[in-house]
């Protein structure tokens, strides 16, 4: 009786280890499913044909703004001089039939003008006195007529030398002749803003920090216009792609977090679920289970947070789900 009573606490212990151990078997592994790394390429080119002229190595990082490539512009280059000089041609010419004369033609108006009005001021001042010798009858009727004449005609002339003033100091050129030089500087004008579109867009600059990945011509070959000549990888344009069956649906919605883990990652890299298919599909070929092969799987694209570590498109990954 007293043995029994000596090994009882042994046993509770005993009972209790065998208790944590079962606790610990019990405890089931976070749930993971395969995939791999999808990049979402860039791929660069101008809307002009031309020949090669410089060109990015492959594997390049390139910031915001960096040229790509270039095509030869010389042409086009020539193009813009003749269209600028036309241009500033047609404008010039506007500028001078919408100018008035010259300042010494106008100070000569204006002198012939002070000219006229002393002529008509000593005219009126001789009719005056004309008209009153004529009512005394000490001048004749014919005397009195020439005063009036001579006054008429310089009334007429300080007419036309003010018309000539007032003509001086408007515009030389016609308003038809005037509107038909604008319309020829804003055609000129055009035709410079196509040229110069057409010289920027010969060169092809990273809209994105990202590395060059491939690139489809040499220097010095002809390139068409609209035809990639060479393809960037964004610092941002990864996605974890990765299938998961029907019942982790409800644990995967658009920005849900997920750890990604893969072979040579220093620690597993944060993600938010982007994009969760909305059909199902059959099981890719490069997924290798038997438990999920021909069964019918969702897409599940995840973005890797800004700054993680810069997976290989290709590379395979586990995803773990919180």
């Amino acid at each position: 009786m007293s043995t029994q009573i000596l090994h009882r606490p042994l046993v509770w212990a005993l009972l209790a280890l065998s208790g944590l151990g079962l606790t610990a078997c019990s405890r089931s592994k976070p749930e993971s499913y395969t995939g791999y790394v999808e990049g979402e390429y860039v791929y660069l080119s101008v809307p002009v044909s031309g020949y090669l002229a410089s060109l990015e190595k492959r594997g390049t990082h390139v910031q915001v703004g960096s040229t790509v490539f270039k095509l030869d512009a010389k042409l086009d280059q020539k193009s813009l001089d003749q269209a600028s000089a036309l241009s500033q041609s047609a404008q010039d010419r506007v500028s001078n039939l919408s100018g008035s004369r010259r300042h010494s033609e106008i100070e000569n108006a204006q002198a012939n003008l002070r000219a006229a009005q002393s002529t008509l001021d000593l005219a009126n001042s001789r009719l005056q006195r004309e008209h009153a010798l004529a009512a005394q009858h000490f001048v004749s009727e014919l005397a009195l007529e020439d005063a009036q004449t001579q006054q008429r005609q310089a009334q007429a002339q300080w007419e036309a030398a003010k018309a000539q003033l007032k003509l001086s100091k408007e515009p030389i050129g016609r308003e038809a002749e005037r509107m038909a030089a604008e319309s020829d500087f804003k055609a000129a004008q055009s035709v410079t803003e196509q040229k110069l579109w057409l010289l920027e867009h010969s060169t092809a600059r990273a809209g994105t920090e990202g590395d060059v990945v491939d690139v489809y011509f040499r220097v010095g070959e002809w390139v068409p216009a609209g035809k990639p000549v060479a393809s960037l990888l964004p610092a941002q344009g990864r996605l974890i792609r990765f299938f998961v069956p029907e019942p982790a649906l409800e644990k995967l919605q658009p920005n849900t977090r997920v750890s990604v883990q893969c072979d040579g990652c220093p620690h597993p890299i944060d993600a938010k679920v982007e994009a969760v298919s909305t059909h199902a599909e059959y099981s890719p070929p490069v997924i290798y289970s038997k438990e999920r092969r021909e069964k019918l799987l969702f897409r599940i694209d995840a973005r890797p947070e800004p700054g993680a570590f810069q997976l290989l498109p290709g590379l395979p990954v586990t995803v773990v789900l919180p």
